[in-house]
């Protein structure tokens, strides 16, 4: 009984993170890298979500590397 919960519950958690998990990893890992490169660091936090969609998460570099 218990093996056979954990089973299910695998595929639960497999089949939601398929749907659109990875998706949204990639999306903020890409605004990561190009707000170092091309945002200001005054505007980056408005920058990211303009950029990249709603998902996008912001992690700005405030010594201008």
């Amino acid at each position: 009984m218990k093996v056979s919960l954990v089973l299910l519950l695998l595929i639960v958690v497999s089949i939601d993170i398929e749907s659109d998990g990875p998706l949204k990893m990639i999306e903020g890992k890409v605004c990561e890298v190009k707000l170092y490169d091309y945002c200001e660091s005054d505007n980056c936090l408005v920058d990211c979500p303009k950029k990249y969609g709603a998902g996008a998460s912001a992690h700005c570099s405030l010594t201008g590397d």
